[in-house]
């Protein structure tokens, strides 16, 4: 079928039963006259991105003819030759791949073809490309295997291809852009300032450990759950969350020690359900039944929220040693266990039970943020060497990480591996990138210290630089013996920031001319700053948010589902595992792609998008002839409507609607920009994008 034909009026002429390709060539013809580019060049080099998506390409200088049926070969070829074609074979049943003479262009030679009374339709030989995902440009995403598990290699164990929630190809789907769904996460808090996160952090959170407004994490533990769920994508910083479009609310109910009440708990429940949370994440628990906590989540559920529990880390059955809150029997429970970089079960901690916790996900070397701006226990440095961004310098400087740690297995940093310490020595090892003051209160060092001198008056010093060569004490720590300073050490560094605004630490050796000894061993080294940093962490804490990021996910896209459908939709897609089986009732790990494709109801079907220009098939400004764009949602959520030039790049026109149902639904575009100015004359693309909506219609301006 050829194309639709209008009545045109171009330039003062009237252009009788014009093809609708020919009216696309004259427009084009003149924005290009206006200094409009056009965005698909015949070169076949230049590609359109709008919202990255393109505009159609197609073989440069080709197009394909299809004659009517009963249109012999001869007659076909003799009738392209009169019509300037190069050359031309039949490639199919009556369908000629035509190869155009220049200057002809395609759209030229398309709307010449379709003029013969022998020609069904002709079209440009147009080029189509192996589907497939972007990835975001997060540097430190290939740390994340839980969600695109490429085989890599984290903590010392290589992955297996595909063992994750497939996250890149349910964000093909979606990102959690059309609705904003909060999630609350109550823990110990969130580092507010951590530039991964504040942006989905909202402001509304509370501490009920301290009972006040300021949620401010002081442990870890819940900043690290939160950068899991929601973090935030395609900021070229760090790390994505499962949702990145999702908005966490922080409740501190666990203190820096990470212990809270029930009654803390139970307070941030009920907080979370008043503050418009669909989903709670407790990566918490413990052994004792709270029928305080049971009322709390039950009024949850009356409340449609659903609610996702870490299983706990005893590596025991919760069958027959219950975890609460994941064992509590209620419908709006989802209780998760953990599986590692090879989907197998992470036998050496995740509790299990085949009836009574739902899922697996991922939970060992998970990546996340962090509010340590730097910390390293050391573990994953080189045995034998000096740690990765350290230098020594200094008289009998033989700092190296060691084994002969005293702390968390295998390695810590030790001034004499292998040996005691030589006398007279003055070493230093520092950290060779500063620390810069940020003005904030909590710039706070912590590490742990062992220490073996053989005389009393040998010392190991926490020092800092403000150029790498004059080296001045913070604290000293002398004493003979075995053990004479053997814990955590806790350092207040903000004074010493604030006085000299950037400085490099480092630890400073130093020993006498007498008796030697083992010397020191310095490990789980951690600074707190206001940017925070990232770090690896394991446990079904670090599996439940990838589930509350999931449920997240498919609630953004589909807002009028129950609770109890996202809890079905997430157990009936996982991908089933032999190692899981027995251990989780779903025997399964969850898929994100699964479950988005599970969702019921929302295929994005084409022919939702109706435009109706003008009287003629045109926008004319000057005239009051406006684009009628009709589109039929499904559901509820909001619309997107962009308007570009074929160049791309920024919209001419935006503007949101929010859809209440599937019922049509009109937004009116008078050919004019969002500051009032006409646009120029040509062809512009539509891109419209809501609940059951994705589509590209072109639209003809005139003036």
């Amino acid at each position: 079928m050829k194309n639709k034909k209008f009545g045109v009026r171009l330039g003062g002429t009237l252009l009788a039963f014009l093809t609708f390709s020919a009216l696309l060539l004259a427009l084009t013809q003149t924005a290009q006259a206006e200094g409009l580019k056009r965005g698909i060049s015949l070169g076949g080099a230049e590609r359109l991105s709008l919202d990255d998506k393109e505009l159609p390409k197609y073989v440069p200088g080709e197009v394909l003819v299809k004659f009517k049926k009963g249109v012999a070969s001869k007659r076909a070829l003799a009738a392209l030759g009169a019509l300037g074609a190069k050359s031309a074979k039949e490639a199919l049943p009556n369908v000629y791949q035509v190869q155009i003479s220049t200057p002809m262009t395609v759209e030229q030679a398309v709307q010449q073809y379709e003029q013969n009374p022998d020609v069904e339709y002709s079209e440009p030989n147009y080029l189509y490309y192996a589907s497939g995902f972007t990835l975001p440009n997060d540097p430190d995403f290939g740390k994340l295997w839980g969600l695109h598990n490429t085989g890599q290699t984290l903590k010392s164990t290589v992955g297996t291809v595909d063992a994750d929630v497939d996250a890149p190809e349910a964000w093909d789907i979606t990102k959690g852009e059309q609705n904003t769904i909060i999630v609350a996460v109550i823990d110990s808090g969130a580092l507010l300032t951590h530039p991964d996160l504040s942006g989905n952090l909202l402001s509304t959170g509370y501490d009920f450990v301290n009972n006040d407004s300021d949620p401010t994490d002081d442990n870890h533990h819940g900043t690290h759950v939160s950068g899991t769920i929601a973090a935030t994508m395609n900021n070229s910083l760090g790390i994505t969350g499962v949702n990145p479009n999702a908005k966490i609310l922080p409740i501190k109910v666990l203190s820096a020690a990470g212990s809270g009440t029930n009654l803390m708990i139970s307070n941030g429940i009920d907080y979370a359900v008043s503050h418009g949370a669909k989903i709670i994440n407790a990566s918490l628990g413990g052994a004792g039944f709270s029928q305080l906590n049971y009322d709390s989540i039950n009024n949850a559920k009356n409340s449609g929220v659903l609610f996702v529990a870490a299983a706990g880390n005893e590596a025991s059955d919760n069958t027959t040693s219950h975890k609460y809150p994941s064992d509590y029997e209620l419908s709006n429970i989802i209780s998760v266990a953990a599986s590692d970089q090879n989907d197998s079960f992470a036998t050496d901690f995740s509790n299990y039970g085949s009836t009574i916790v739902h899922v697996a996900a991922p939970g060992v070397n998970i990546y996340s943020t962090s509010i340590y701006s730097y910390q390293n226990n050391f573990d994953d440095e080189t045995l034998g060497q000096l740690p990765t961004g350290w230098k020594q310098t200094g008289t009998n400087a033989t700092w190296a990480v060691s084994s002969d740690g005293f702390f968390s297995s295998p390695y810590a940093l030790t001034d004499s591996r292998g040996a005691n310490y030589t006398n007279n020595t003055d070493s230093i090892i520092y950290y060779d990138t500063p620390i810069v003051y940020q003005n904030d209160p909590s710039d706070i060092l912590t590490f742990s210290l062992y220490t073996e001198f053989g005389d009393a008056v040998d010392s190991i010093n926490l020092v800092y630089s403000p150029d790498k060569i004059t080296w001045m004490t913070l604290v000293s720590y002398t004493g003979a013996g075995a053990g004479a300073h053997n814990g955590t050490k806790t350092i207040d560094l903000v004074d010493t920031l604030k006085t000299n605004k950037s400085i490099y630490l480092g630890f400073r050796f130093i020993s006498n001319g007498t008796t030697t000894g083992y010397g020191v061993d310095i490990d789980n080294l951690k600074f707190k700053g206001v940017s925070g940093g990232y770090e690896f962490l394991n446990g079904t804490s670090m599996a439940t948010p990838h589930v509350a990021g999931l449920a997240s996910l498919v609630w953004s896209y589909a807002p009028t589902l129950t609770y109890a459908q996202v809890k079905n939709i997430i157990l009936n897609s996982v991908d089933k595992k032999a190692s899981l089986t027995g251990k989780v009732s779903t025997g399964g790990r969850i898929n994100a792609t699964s479950a988005l494709k599970l969702t019921p109801g929302l295929t994005v079907e084409k022919g939702n998008v109706d435009v109706r220009a003008g009287d003629n098939g045109y926008v004319e400004p000057e005239a009051g002839k406006s684009a009628s764009i009709l589109f039929h949602p499904n559901g509820a959520g909001t619309v997107e409507i962009n308007i570009y030039t074929l160049s791309g790049g920024d919209p001419v026109y935006t503007t949101t609607i929010e859809s209440v149902g599937t019922s049509q639904q009109t937004v009116t575009w008078d050919g004019r920009t969002n500051a009032g100015e006409l646009v120029a004359s040509g062809i512009y693309v539509l891109h419209i994008k809501g609940p059951g909506i994705d589509e590209r219609k072109k639209i003809a301006v005139i003036k």
